[in-house]
């Protein structure tokens, strides 16, 4: 069965780097990212992508809410995904962690690159 709990104080491996959940963003699990500006009206850059699975049916589709989070804490831009197919078979049976899956799938649909 899938996890769908995040553990805000795990340090996990990623890729080259490791990267460890951010715990100073306490309203969802959040990694550092390399600072973007996510739209022209933003007066800030986004410095964390936070992601949380809001929903997941323990067989073979999962719903992440995910938000990029400017450096003051507030919300940018913010969005769904949904994990299917491979990459919900692959979520807890492949080398990246399981807490650690669901920022990856994100972070590589949107292009975004993980900073420890």
């Amino acid at each position: 069965m899938k996890k769908t709990i995040f553990i805000l104080f795990l340090a996990l491996g990623f890729g080259a780097n490791a990267q460890v959940i951010d715990t100073t963003i306490t309203s969802i699990s959040a990694v550092k990212i390399t600072p973007v500006k996510a739209q022209v009206t933003d007066s800030l850059n986004s410095t964390h992508l936070g992601v949380k699975v809001i929903s997941d049916d323990l067989k073979s589709t999962a719903t992440l809410y995910w938000v990029l989070l400017m450096s003051n804490g507030a919300k940018s831009i913010e969005g769904n995904y949904v994990i299917q197919g491979e990459e919900y078979a692959d979520w807890c049976n492949n080398s990246t962690p399981c807490n650690l899956w669901p920022f990856v799938l994100v972070g590589r649909k949107y292009g975004f690159t993980f900073i420890n």
